[in-house]
């Protein structure tokens, strides 16, 4: 409003329900205020344009893409501002969708076209390797809640414990089953290429090896991305404890740099072969 010279705009008070705005000055420059004005709102007016889908919950997180990769996707081509729920929300299937008409009627076919496609369940099955089966469905199943989380609620269901069958069914969204069938592959692949070591840790130092409440090993757990398990005192008077890490990560932290080696005496090895030549008595990484 600067180029309006000298004018004086008052709003009305708000909650007084008026729409009329006084503005007063050199006659030019009142009208020069008044189409800026004008144009602002309804610059305003068509920016502000709404669209509502519906989508459920357990969709949103498959919906919004690994990092916002999926959503940022259709804001970027649209324009569109898209909104989801938030835990408060009473509405939790309702998605918003803010910007100009054309923009919104965009991002809303797309949305729109995304969730039919969630709609579409599907039934299929893949070949998991018994061995495997426990990492999914330990801890009351809490990597097969992840995945569902994940991909958009897609069920899951391994084999009753003591059969020896491979096969597990998945049933949900099509996209959301493909996710989960790669996602389920790559965990796998991570299991295979473990290496197991034991090494003999007296028992007397196993509380505070691990720490007030474990905290000590579930740090390094976090930090390596091992399985780390010490005996039951009954189990193994000796005090061995043995850890897991996939093969490639061990390579990748053996050559780190920065990283401090601390020699442990090791018992024994139970992987038939190691990278790098290790043997009893080779150093275990540590901070």
């Amino acid at each position: 409003m600067e180029e309006c010279g000298g004018v004086h705009i008052h709003f009305p008070v708000e909650g007084s329900g008026s729409d009329t705005v006084v503005i007063r000055g050199p006659s030019s420059d009142v009208e020069k205020a008044k189409r800026q004005l004008l144009h602002l709102a309804e610059e305003k007016q068509t920016r502000s344009f709404t669209a509502d889908v519906r989508a459920k919950p357990e969709y949103h997180k498959f919906l919004i893409g690994k990092g916002g990769g999926k959503i940022r996707k259709v804001r970027d081509t649209t324009g569109a501002r898209i909104i989801f729920p938030t835990a408060e929300d009473k509405d939790q299937d309702l998605i918003t969708i803010m910007g100009k008409e054309d923009a919104v009627r965009e991002a809303q076919k797309e949305l729109e076209a995304l969730i039919q496609n969630l709609d579409n369940v599907v039934e299929d099955c893949m070949l998991v390797d018994p061995k495997h089966h426990r990492h999914f469905v330990i801890r009351r199943g809490q990597v097969l809640r992840e995945i569902a989380e994940e991909y958009g609620g897609v069920m899951v269901s391994f084999p009753r414990s003591g059969t020896q069958s491979d096969k597990v069914t998945l049933k949900g969204a099509k996209d959301c089953v493909e996710a989960a069938k790669k996602r389920i592959q790559e965990i796998i692949e991570d299991l295979e290429a473990q290496v197991t070591m034991e090494c003999a840790i007296p028992q007397k130092f196993h509380r505070s090896v691990m720490g007030p409440k474990g905290s000590r090993i579930q740090q390094i757990t976090r930090d390596y991305n091992v399985q780390i398990k010490f005996p039951d005192r009954e189990e193994n008077p000796g005090g061995s404890a043995v850890s897991s890490v996939p093969l490639g990560k061990w390579e990748a932290r053996r050559s780190r740099p920065g990283v401090r080696w601390a020699q442990v005496a090791v018992a024994s090895w139970r992987s038939a072969s190691l990278p790098g030549g290790l043997s009893s008595g080779s150093p275990l990484v540590s901070r």
